[in-house]
Protein backbone atom coordinates (compact mmCIF):
# COMPACT_ATOMS: atom_id res chain seq x y z
CA UNK A 1 0.00 0.00 0.00
CA UNK A 2 0.78 3.68 -0.12
CA UNK A 3 4.16 4.57 1.46
CA UNK A 4 4.30 6.40 4.96
CA UNK A 5 7.61 7.50 5.29
CA UNK A 6 7.99 10.05 7.94
CA UNK A 7 7.52 13.45 7.17
CA UNK A 8 6.58 16.93 8.10
CA UNK A 9 3.02 16.24 8.70
CA UNK A 10 2.22 19.03 5.78
CA UNK A 11 4.53 18.21 3.41
CA UNK A 12 2.78 15.16 1.90
CA UNK A 13 -0.09 17.68 0.56
CA UNK A 14 2.33 20.37 -0.55
CA UNK A 15 4.48 18.11 -3.06
CA UNK A 16 0.79 16.95 -4.08
CA UNK A 17 -0.06 20.13 -5.14
CA UNK A 18 3.11 21.94 -6.43
CA UNK A 19 2.97 18.60 -8.93
CA UNK A 20 -0.70 18.97 -10.00
CA UNK A 21 -2.59 22.08 -8.74
CA UNK A 22 -6.38 22.07 -8.34
CA UNK A 23 -8.06 24.52 -11.16
CA UNK A 24 -9.98 27.63 -10.13
CA UNK A 25 -12.99 26.86 -9.12
CA UNK A 26 -16.13 28.84 -7.55
CA UNK A 27 -18.28 27.43 -4.16
CA UNK A 28 -21.58 29.92 -4.07
CA UNK A 29 -21.97 28.36 -0.58
CA UNK A 30 -18.73 29.64 0.69
CA UNK A 31 -19.74 33.22 -0.08
CA UNK A 32 -20.38 35.23 3.09
CA UNK A 33 -23.78 36.36 1.91
CA UNK A 34 -25.10 32.92 2.19
CA UNK A 35 -23.15 31.93 5.08
CA UNK A 36 -24.44 34.89 6.93
CA UNK A 37 -28.07 34.48 6.00
CA UNK A 38 -28.14 31.13 7.28
CA UNK A 39 -26.41 31.99 10.40
CA UNK A 40 -29.05 34.62 10.77
CA UNK A 41 -31.74 31.68 10.60
CA UNK A 42 -30.31 30.33 14.31
CA UNK A 43 -30.13 33.36 15.70
CA UNK A 44 -26.41 34.67 15.03
CA UNK A 45 -26.63 37.91 13.48
CA UNK A 46 -22.90 37.91 11.97
CA UNK A 47 -20.89 40.99 10.75
CA UNK A 48 -21.91 43.02 7.76
CA UNK A 49 -21.03 41.30 4.69
CA UNK A 50 -20.21 44.42 2.71
CA UNK A 51 -16.82 45.57 4.71
CA UNK A 52 -16.03 41.92 5.90
CA UNK A 53 -12.50 40.58 6.92
CA UNK A 54 -12.76 37.20 5.10
CA UNK A 55 -10.30 34.32 5.22
CA UNK A 56 -10.18 31.39 2.99
CA UNK A 57 -7.57 28.23 4.75
CA UNK A 58 -6.76 26.14 1.62
CA UNK A 59 -6.95 29.10 -0.92
CA UNK A 60 -5.80 26.78 -4.04
CA UNK A 61 -5.41 28.88 -7.04
CA UNK A 62 -7.32 31.50 -5.64
CA UNK A 63 -10.39 31.46 -7.79
CA UNK A 64 -13.01 31.16 -5.30
CA UNK A 65 -11.84 34.19 -2.82
CA UNK A 66 -10.95 36.39 -6.10
CA UNK A 67 -14.89 36.16 -6.86
CA UNK A 68 -16.00 37.13 -3.48
CA UNK A 69 -13.63 39.96 -3.87
CA UNK A 70 -14.98 41.07 -6.33
CA UNK A 71 -18.27 40.88 -5.24
CA UNK A 72 -17.76 42.62 -2.72
CA UNK A 73 -15.13 45.12 -3.16
CA UNK A 74 -15.23 47.05 0.74
CA UNK A 75 -14.41 43.92 1.81
CA UNK A 76 -10.58 42.48 2.97
CA UNK A 77 -9.88 38.85 1.38
CA UNK A 78 -7.07 36.97 2.83
CA UNK A 79 -6.05 33.44 1.16
CA UNK A 80 -3.73 30.98 2.51
CA UNK A 81 -2.31 28.16 0.98
CA UNK A 82 1.02 25.49 1.49
CA UNK A 83 1.44 25.28 -1.99
CA UNK A 84 3.52 27.83 -3.61
CA UNK A 85 2.54 26.95 -7.08
CA UNK A 86 -0.89 27.51 -6.58
CA UNK A 87 0.21 30.91 -4.28
CA UNK A 88 2.19 32.18 -7.35
CA UNK A 89 -1.30 31.58 -10.01
CA UNK A 90 -3.57 32.74 -7.24
CA UNK A 91 -1.48 35.97 -6.59
CA UNK A 92 -1.32 36.49 -10.39
CA UNK A 93 -4.85 35.97 -10.98
CA UNK A 94 -5.14 39.44 -8.07
CA UNK A 95 -2.97 41.29 -9.75
CA UNK A 96 -4.46 40.68 -13.41
CA UNK A 97 -8.18 41.58 -11.77
CA UNK A 98 -6.33 44.29 -10.11
CA UNK A 99 -8.00 43.48 -6.75
CA UNK A 100 -6.75 45.64 -4.13
CA UNK A 101 -8.80 44.09 -1.22
CA UNK A 102 -7.70 40.63 -1.99
CA UNK A 103 -3.71 39.15 -0.66
CA UNK A 104 -2.63 35.30 -0.78
CA UNK A 105 -0.14 34.01 1.48
CA UNK A 106 2.06 30.74 1.13
CA UNK A 107 1.93 29.00 5.01
CA UNK A 108 1.82 25.70 6.07
CA UNK A 109 -1.07 25.69 8.31
CA UNK A 110 0.66 24.64 11.55
CA UNK A 111 2.59 27.51 11.01
CA UNK A 112 0.27 30.30 10.11
CA UNK A 113 -0.28 32.95 12.63
CA UNK A 114 -2.65 35.89 11.53
CA UNK A 115 -0.89 38.15 12.98
CA UNK A 116 -3.31 39.17 15.62
CA UNK A 117 -6.51 39.96 13.05
CA UNK A 118 -9.56 38.75 13.41
CA UNK A 119 -11.93 37.52 10.53
CA UNK A 120 -15.85 37.68 10.06
CA UNK A 121 -16.44 34.73 7.86
CA UNK A 122 -13.55 32.00 7.82
CA UNK A 123 -14.22 29.19 4.31
CA UNK A 124 -12.07 25.78 4.79
CA UNK A 125 -13.51 24.39 1.95
CA UNK A 126 -12.12 20.60 0.44
CA UNK A 127 -9.21 20.13 3.39
CA UNK A 128 -10.45 18.88 6.30
CA UNK A 129 -10.59 15.30 5.53
CA UNK A 130 -7.01 15.70 3.33
CA UNK A 131 -4.81 16.28 6.24
CA UNK A 132 -3.48 14.79 8.75
CA UNK A 133 -5.26 14.73 12.80
CA UNK A 134 -2.17 17.71 13.56
CA UNK A 135 -3.51 19.98 10.98
CA UNK A 136 -7.21 19.22 11.44
CA UNK A 137 -6.37 20.79 14.99
CA UNK A 138 -4.62 23.50 14.06
CA UNK A 139 -7.30 24.35 11.51
CA UNK A 140 -9.78 24.78 14.38
CA UNK A 141 -7.49 26.52 16.89
CA UNK A 142 -7.02 29.14 13.57
CA UNK A 143 -10.86 29.38 13.67
CA UNK A 144 -11.43 29.53 17.32
CA UNK A 145 -8.78 32.32 17.79
CA UNK A 146 -9.28 34.22 14.32
CA UNK A 147 -12.67 34.61 14.08
CA UNK A 148 -14.35 37.81 15.42
CA UNK A 149 -17.09 37.75 18.27
CA UNK A 150 -19.91 37.34 15.99
CA UNK A 151 -17.94 35.92 13.55
CA UNK A 152 -18.60 31.79 11.67
CA UNK A 153 -16.39 29.71 9.55
CA UNK A 154 -17.40 26.78 6.83
CA UNK A 155 -16.14 23.48 6.80
CA UNK A 156 -16.24 21.04 4.62
CA UNK A 157 -15.27 16.96 4.77
CA UNK A 158 -15.79 14.07 3.34
CA UNK A 159 -18.48 11.85 5.44
CA UNK A 160 -19.37 8.15 6.18
CA UNK A 161 -21.54 5.95 5.66
CA UNK A 162 -20.92 6.82 1.89
CA UNK A 163 -17.28 6.96 2.08
CA UNK A 164 -17.23 3.19 3.17
CA UNK A 165 -17.38 1.88 -0.04
CA UNK A 166 -15.15 4.83 -1.52
CA UNK A 167 -12.25 3.97 0.75
CA UNK A 168 -11.90 0.01 -0.50
CA UNK A 169 -11.22 1.94 -3.63
CA UNK A 170 -9.25 4.42 -2.51
CA UNK A 171 -7.03 1.88 -1.05
CA UNK A 172 -7.13 0.08 -4.21
CA UNK A 173 -5.95 2.06 -6.42
CA UNK A 174 -2.87 3.46 -4.07
CA UNK A 175 -1.35 0.09 -4.47
CA UNK A 176 -0.84 1.23 -8.22
CA UNK A 177 -0.15 4.43 -7.28
CA UNK A 178 3.15 3.75 -5.79
CA UNK A 179 5.10 2.96 -8.77
CA UNK A 180 4.61 6.35 -10.32
CA UNK A 181 5.88 10.38 -9.73
CA UNK A 182 3.22 12.28 -7.66
CA UNK A 183 0.51 13.77 -9.72
CA UNK A 184 1.32 12.33 -12.53
CA UNK A 185 -1.67 11.19 -15.27
CA UNK A 186 0.11 7.38 -16.19
CA UNK A 187 -0.09 6.81 -11.98
CA UNK A 188 -4.04 8.37 -12.00
CA UNK A 189 -4.21 6.10 -14.82
CA UNK A 190 -3.14 2.75 -13.86
CA UNK A 191 -4.90 3.71 -10.40
CA UNK A 192 -7.94 3.88 -12.03
CA UNK A 193 -7.41 0.58 -14.34
CA UNK A 194 -7.11 -1.57 -11.42
CA UNK A 195 -10.20 -0.20 -9.91
CA UNK A 196 -11.50 -1.32 -13.21
CA UNK A 197 -10.07 -4.84 -13.69
CA UNK A 198 -10.98 -5.83 -10.04
CA UNK A 199 -14.28 -5.05 -10.87
CA UNK A 200 -14.41 -6.59 -14.07
CA UNK A 201 -12.80 -9.72 -12.72
CA UNK A 202 -15.72 -10.30 -10.27
CA UNK A 203 -18.88 -9.91 -13.49
CA UNK A 204 -20.66 -13.48 -12.63
CA UNK A 205 -18.75 -14.43 -9.85
CA UNK A 206 -19.63 -11.79 -6.88
CA UNK A 207 -22.34 -9.72 -7.76
CA UNK A 208 -22.12 -7.75 -4.64
CA UNK A 209 -18.77 -6.83 -4.78
CA UNK A 210 -18.86 -5.75 -8.02
CA UNK A 211 -21.69 -3.59 -7.65
CA UNK A 212 -19.70 -1.54 -4.69
CA UNK A 213 -16.59 -1.11 -7.17
CA UNK A 214 -18.33 0.09 -9.62
CA UNK A 215 -20.41 2.65 -7.50
CA UNK A 216 -16.87 3.80 -6.99
CA UNK A 217 -15.36 3.68 -10.66
CA UNK A 218 -18.21 5.01 -12.74
CA UNK A 219 -18.46 8.87 -11.33
CA UNK A 220 -14.57 9.09 -11.44
CA UNK A 221 -14.23 7.54 -15.24
CA UNK A 222 -14.93 10.85 -16.98
CA UNK A 223 -13.45 13.19 -14.30
CA UNK A 224 -9.69 15.07 -14.82
CA UNK A 225 -6.49 13.23 -13.90
CA UNK A 226 -6.77 16.05 -11.13
CA UNK A 227 -10.30 15.56 -9.77
CA UNK A 228 -9.10 11.75 -9.03
CA UNK A 229 -5.45 12.52 -7.68
CA UNK A 230 -6.49 15.47 -5.09
CA UNK A 231 -9.99 13.82 -4.55
CA UNK A 232 -8.90 9.83 -4.21
CA UNK A 233 -5.13 10.02 -4.19
CA UNK A 234 -4.26 11.71 -1.58
CA UNK A 235 -2.03 10.90 1.34
CA UNK A 236 -4.28 11.30 3.34
CA UNK A 237 -8.60 10.96 2.68
CA UNK A 238 -10.17 10.54 6.41
CA UNK A 239 -13.70 10.77 6.36
CA UNK A 240 -15.81 11.69 9.66
CA UNK A 241 -19.39 10.55 10.83
CA UNK A 242 -21.05 13.94 11.38
CA UNK A 243 -21.66 12.90 15.12
CA UNK A 244 -17.61 12.78 14.97
CA UNK A 245 -17.59 16.04 13.72
CA UNK A 246 -19.88 17.52 16.37
CA UNK A 247 -17.24 15.91 19.16
CA UNK A 248 -13.97 17.40 17.74
CA UNK A 249 -15.16 20.84 17.18
CA UNK A 250 -16.78 21.25 20.97
CA UNK A 251 -13.33 20.02 22.02
CA UNK A 252 -11.76 23.03 20.20
CA UNK A 253 -14.51 24.83 21.93
CA UNK A 254 -16.79 25.88 18.98
CA UNK A 255 -20.05 24.65 17.80
CA UNK A 256 -21.69 23.71 15.23
CA UNK A 257 -24.85 26.24 13.53
CA UNK A 258 -25.61 24.18 10.69
CA UNK A 259 -24.99 23.44 7.32
CA UNK A 260 -24.50 25.51 4.10
CA UNK A 261 -27.27 23.60 2.18
CA UNK A 262 -29.55 23.49 5.19
CA UNK A 263 -32.03 21.37 3.09
CA UNK A 264 -29.40 18.57 2.53
CA UNK A 265 -29.80 18.11 6.41
CA UNK A 266 -33.77 18.96 7.08
CA UNK A 267 -35.99 16.09 8.44
CA UNK A 268 -38.62 17.53 5.91
CA UNK A 269 -36.67 16.31 3.10
CA UNK A 270 -37.72 12.81 4.03
CA UNK A 271 -40.76 10.83 3.32
CA UNK A 272 -43.09 11.93 6.60
CA UNK A 273 -43.38 8.48 7.71
CA UNK A 274 -39.75 8.22 7.78
CA UNK A 275 -39.34 11.50 8.95
CA UNK A 276 -41.18 10.54 12.61
CA UNK A 277 -39.17 7.36 12.52
CA UNK A 278 -36.00 9.65 12.42
CA UNK A 279 -37.24 12.14 14.76
CA UNK A 280 -38.86 9.13 17.19
CA UNK A 281 -34.87 7.77 17.22
CA UNK A 282 -33.27 10.78 18.17
CA UNK A 283 -32.35 12.63 21.51
CA UNK A 284 -31.09 15.38 19.89
CA UNK A 285 -30.15 17.78 16.58
CA UNK A 286 -27.02 16.34 16.17
CA UNK A 287 -27.97 12.78 16.38
CA UNK A 288 -30.66 13.78 14.04
CA UNK A 289 -28.77 14.91 11.40
CA UNK A 290 -26.29 11.84 11.90
CA UNK A 291 -29.51 9.83 11.32
CA UNK A 292 -30.80 11.51 8.23
CA UNK A 293 -27.02 10.74 7.00
CA UNK A 294 -27.51 7.17 7.58
CA UNK A 295 -30.64 7.16 5.68
CA UNK A 296 -29.58 9.16 2.68
CA UNK A 297 -26.18 7.72 2.59
CA UNK A 298 -24.40 11.08 2.93
CA UNK A 299 -20.54 11.19 1.48
CA UNK A 300 -20.00 15.31 1.94
CA UNK A 301 -21.15 18.06 4.35
CA UNK A 302 -20.59 21.38 4.88
CA UNK A 303 -20.88 22.82 8.23
CA UNK A 304 -20.60 25.88 9.62
CA UNK A 305 -19.05 26.20 12.97
CA UNK A 306 -19.13 29.14 15.42
CA UNK A 307 -17.68 30.48 19.06
CA UNK A 308 -19.40 28.06 21.62
CA UNK A 309 -20.49 30.99 23.80
CA UNK A 310 -23.44 31.91 21.22
CA UNK A 311 -26.72 30.49 22.41
CA UNK A 312 -27.99 29.09 18.68
CA UNK A 313 -31.77 28.18 18.15
CA UNK A 314 -32.15 24.45 17.85
CA UNK A 315 -34.19 25.19 14.08
CA UNK A 316 -34.16 27.57 11.69
CA UNK A 317 -36.24 30.84 13.16
CA UNK A 318 -39.09 31.96 10.46
CA UNK A 319 -39.11 35.17 12.13
CA UNK A 320 -35.15 35.66 11.26
CA UNK A 321 -36.23 35.92 7.11
CA UNK A 322 -37.43 39.15 7.47
CA UNK A 323 -34.15 40.84 8.30
CA UNK A 324 -32.89 38.90 5.27
CA UNK A 325 -33.51 38.96 1.34
CA UNK A 326 -35.13 36.30 -0.92
CA UNK A 327 -34.45 34.84 -4.51
CA UNK A 328 -36.76 31.90 -5.88
CA UNK A 329 -35.62 29.83 -9.52
CA UNK A 330 -38.96 27.91 -9.32
CA UNK A 331 -41.21 28.05 -12.56
CA UNK A 332 -44.80 27.13 -12.22
CA UNK A 333 -45.12 23.77 -14.30
CA UNK A 334 -49.02 24.43 -16.15
CA UNK A 335 -49.01 25.54 -19.19
CA UNK A 336 -51.52 28.17 -18.86
CA UNK A 337 -49.62 29.53 -15.65
CA UNK A 338 -50.18 30.26 -12.21
CA UNK A 339 -53.41 29.96 -11.02
CA UNK A 340 -53.70 32.49 -7.75
CA UNK A 341 -56.48 30.23 -6.21
CA UNK A 342 -56.23 27.06 -4.02
CA UNK A 343 -55.21 24.96 -6.58
CA UNK A 344 -52.79 22.28 -5.88
CA UNK A 345 -50.08 23.33 -8.86
CA UNK A 346 -46.39 22.23 -9.53
CA UNK A 347 -43.29 24.93 -9.37
CA UNK A 348 -40.13 23.20 -11.47
CA UNK A 349 -36.63 23.80 -9.65
CA UNK A 350 -34.22 23.13 -11.98
CA UNK A 351 -31.44 23.47 -9.37
CA UNK A 352 -33.64 20.81 -7.29
CA UNK A 353 -36.83 18.66 -6.59
CA UNK A 354 -40.57 19.80 -7.78
CA UNK A 355 -42.09 22.35 -4.92
CA UNK A 356 -46.25 21.98 -4.70
CA UNK A 357 -48.35 24.53 -3.02
CA UNK A 358 -51.96 25.34 -2.97
CA UNK A 359 -51.41 28.69 -0.96
CA UNK A 360 -52.58 31.79 -2.80
CA UNK A 361 -50.06 34.21 -0.85
CA UNK A 362 -46.95 31.89 -1.58
CA UNK A 363 -48.02 31.60 -5.16
CA UNK A 364 -48.00 35.32 -5.86
CA UNK A 365 -44.28 35.24 -3.77
CA UNK A 366 -43.11 32.99 -5.81
CA UNK A 367 -44.68 34.38 -8.98
CA UNK A 368 -42.78 37.84 -7.82
CA UNK A 369 -39.55 36.55 -6.90
CA UNK A 370 -38.95 33.99 -10.39
CA UNK A 371 -39.30 37.40 -11.70
CA UNK A 372 -36.91 38.96 -10.83
CA UNK A 373 -34.65 35.71 -10.99
CA UNK A 374 -31.34 35.48 -10.70
CA UNK A 375 -31.43 38.70 -8.66
CA UNK A 376 -32.99 38.46 -4.94
CA UNK A 377 -35.23 41.45 -3.03
CA UNK A 378 -35.27 42.05 0.58
CA UNK A 379 -38.03 40.29 2.51
CA UNK A 380 -39.28 44.32 3.10
CA UNK A 381 -39.86 44.92 -0.21
CA UNK A 382 -41.20 41.48 -0.94
CA UNK A 383 -43.66 41.91 1.18
CA UNK A 384 -44.71 45.45 0.78
CA UNK A 385 -45.04 44.37 -2.77
CA UNK A 386 -47.64 41.72 -1.55
CA UNK A 387 -49.74 44.03 0.18
CA UNK A 388 -49.88 46.46 -3.01
CA UNK A 389 -52.01 43.23 -4.80
CA UNK A 390 -54.99 43.58 -2.03
CA UNK A 391 -56.38 46.53 0.38
CA UNK A 392 -58.41 44.21 2.24
CA UNK A 393 -57.72 43.91 5.52
CA UNK A 394 -57.30 40.10 5.86
CA UNK A 395 -54.93 40.16 3.18
CA UNK A 396 -52.59 42.48 5.37
CA UNK A 397 -53.33 40.13 8.20
CA UNK A 398 -52.45 36.99 5.98
CA UNK A 399 -49.19 38.29 4.57
CA UNK A 400 -47.47 39.74 7.61
CA UNK A 401 -48.56 36.48 9.73
CA UNK A 402 -47.74 33.77 7.43
CA UNK A 403 -45.36 34.94 4.62
CA UNK A 404 -41.99 33.98 6.84
CA UNK A 405 -43.17 30.41 7.30
CA UNK A 406 -44.38 29.79 4.01
CA UNK A 407 -40.96 31.00 2.74
CA UNK A 408 -39.22 28.79 5.49
CA UNK A 409 -41.14 25.98 4.40
CA UNK A 410 -39.95 26.32 0.55
CA UNK A 411 -36.56 27.26 1.66
CA UNK A 412 -36.41 23.78 3.52
CA UNK A 413 -36.49 21.82 0.38
CA UNK A 414 -34.25 24.11 -1.64
CA UNK A 415 -36.32 26.17 -3.17
CA UNK A 416 -35.81 29.66 -1.95
CA UNK A 417 -32.97 31.18 -1.33
CA UNK A 418 -31.94 33.89 1.56
CA UNK A 419 -29.16 36.55 0.92
CA UNK A 420 -27.10 38.67 2.94
CA UNK A 421 -26.25 41.51 0.66
CA UNK A 422 -27.87 43.30 -2.76
CA UNK A 423 -26.86 41.55 -5.88
CA UNK A 424 -23.51 42.49 -7.52
CA UNK A 425 -25.10 42.03 -11.08
CA UNK A 426 -27.50 43.20 -12.98
CA UNK A 427 -30.45 41.56 -14.59
CA UNK A 428 -30.82 43.87 -17.46
CA UNK A 429 -27.61 45.29 -19.78
CA UNK A 430 -26.86 48.84 -19.66
CA UNK A 431 -25.96 51.28 -22.09
CA UNK A 432 -21.91 49.79 -21.93
CA UNK A 433 -22.68 46.11 -21.24
CA UNK A 434 -19.90 44.97 -18.63
CA UNK A 435 -19.39 41.76 -17.83
CA UNK A 436 -17.29 40.50 -14.67
CA UNK A 437 -13.67 40.76 -15.09
CA UNK A 438 -13.06 37.22 -13.76
CA UNK A 439 -15.41 35.57 -16.04
CA UNK A 440 -13.65 37.36 -19.31
CA UNK A 441 -10.29 36.02 -18.01
CA UNK A 442 -11.52 32.40 -17.91
CA UNK A 443 -13.33 32.66 -21.12
CA UNK A 444 -9.95 33.34 -22.72
CA UNK A 445 -8.49 29.08 -22.05
CA UNK A 446 -11.55 27.65 -20.24
CA UNK A 447 -14.96 26.29 -21.32
CA UNK A 448 -16.66 27.78 -17.89
CA UNK A 449 -16.47 30.82 -15.81
CA UNK A 450 -17.57 31.94 -12.70
CA UNK A 451 -20.35 33.92 -12.45
CA UNK A 452 -21.41 36.67 -9.86
CA UNK A 453 -23.59 34.41 -7.90
CA UNK A 454 -20.07 32.33 -7.06
CA UNK A 455 -21.57 30.12 -9.40
CA UNK A 456 -19.53 27.85 -12.05
CA UNK A 457 -21.00 28.31 -15.37
CA UNK A 458 -20.45 26.53 -18.46
CA UNK A 459 -20.12 28.17 -22.09
CA UNK A 460 -20.58 27.36 -25.71
CA UNK A 461 -17.13 28.39 -27.87
CA UNK A 462 -19.24 32.15 -29.47
CA UNK A 463 -20.12 33.02 -25.89
CA UNK A 464 -16.83 32.38 -24.81
CA UNK A 465 -15.29 34.56 -28.15
CA UNK A 466 -18.71 36.98 -27.10
CA UNK A 467 -17.50 37.19 -23.71
CA UNK A 468 -14.36 39.19 -24.25
CA UNK A 469 -16.18 41.74 -26.22
CA UNK A 470 -18.17 43.19 -23.19
CA UNK A 471 -15.87 45.17 -20.60
CA UNK A 472 -17.82 48.05 -21.01
CA UNK A 473 -16.06 49.98 -23.78
CA UNK A 474 -18.55 49.73 -25.86
CA UNK A 475 -21.87 50.86 -26.79
CA UNK A 476 -24.76 48.12 -27.95
CA UNK A 477 -24.31 49.64 -31.43
CA UNK A 478 -20.54 49.56 -31.45
CA UNK A 479 -20.88 45.71 -30.51
CA UNK A 480 -23.75 45.23 -32.91
CA UNK A 481 -21.01 46.49 -35.50
CA UNK A 482 -18.57 44.22 -33.80
CA UNK A 483 -20.20 41.13 -34.04
CA UNK A 484 -21.43 42.18 -37.93
CA UNK A 485 -17.55 42.44 -38.97
CA UNK A 486 -16.99 38.52 -36.79
CA UNK A 487 -19.76 37.27 -39.09
CA UNK A 488 -18.64 38.55 -42.88
CA UNK A 489 -14.96 37.41 -41.37
CA UNK A 490 -16.10 34.22 -40.39
CA UNK A 491 -14.72 34.61 -36.86
CA UNK A 492 -18.20 33.17 -35.79
CA UNK A 493 -20.30 31.01 -37.85
CA UNK A 494 -23.62 31.01 -38.18
CA UNK A 495 -25.85 27.91 -37.14
CA UNK A 496 -27.63 26.03 -39.82
CA UNK A 497 -31.22 27.66 -39.05
CA UNK A 498 -28.74 31.25 -39.33
CA UNK A 499 -27.22 30.52 -42.53
CA UNK A 500 -29.52 32.33 -44.73
CA UNK A 501 -30.06 35.69 -42.17
CA UNK A 502 -28.50 38.62 -43.21
CA UNK A 503 -25.33 39.28 -41.52
CA UNK A 504 -26.47 42.86 -40.22
CA UNK A 505 -30.12 41.74 -38.66
CA UNK A 506 -28.08 37.99 -37.57
CA UNK A 507 -25.88 40.61 -35.71
CA UNK A 508 -28.60 42.15 -34.05
CA UNK A 509 -30.28 38.83 -33.37
CA UNK A 510 -27.21 37.57 -31.56
CA UNK A 511 -26.26 40.36 -29.27
CA UNK A 512 -30.01 40.25 -28.01
CA UNK A 513 -29.68 36.40 -27.54
CA UNK A 514 -26.09 37.01 -26.26
CA UNK A 515 -27.07 39.49 -23.32
CA UNK A 516 -30.29 37.70 -22.65
CA UNK A 517 -28.22 34.92 -21.83
CA UNK A 518 -25.31 36.91 -19.80
CA UNK A 519 -28.56 37.74 -17.74
CA UNK A 520 -29.90 34.99 -16.58
CA UNK A 521 -26.41 33.45 -15.89
CA UNK A 522 -25.68 36.56 -13.69
CA UNK A 523 -22.36 37.74 -15.33
CA UNK A 524 -23.22 41.42 -16.31
CA UNK A 525 -22.16 44.11 -13.99
CA UNK A 526 -23.31 46.87 -15.76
Amino acid sequence: MASTAALPSSEPARRAYDSLPYPGYSFRETHPDHLGAVAALYGLITPGVEGARILELGCGCGTNLAAIALSLPAATCVGVDISSRQIEIATKLAVDLQLSNLSFHCHDFLDYEPARQSFDYIICHGVFSWVPIAVRERILSLIRDALSGNGVAYVSYNTFPAWQDRLVGREMMLFHLERHPPGSAAGVKDALDLLRFAAEANSGLNAEYEKSLKAVLEPLVEKPDWYVAHEYLEETNEPLWFSAFASIIDAADLQYLGDARPASSFIDRLPQKLAHAVEHISWDRIAREQHVDLVVNRSFRRSLVCSRRHSLTESPSAEAIRTLSVGCPLVCSDAAGIRFDRTLQRFDNFRGPAFETAEPLLKHALAQLSALWPAWVSYTELEQSLLSLDTDSSWRIQTQRELPAQLLNVFAQGGVELHRSVPAFVIRPGEQPTTSPLARQQARTASYVTNLRQETVSLGSCDRLLLALFDGSSSTEQLRNALHEMLKSGAIAPSGEHRATPAQELAELLLAETLERLCKNALLVA
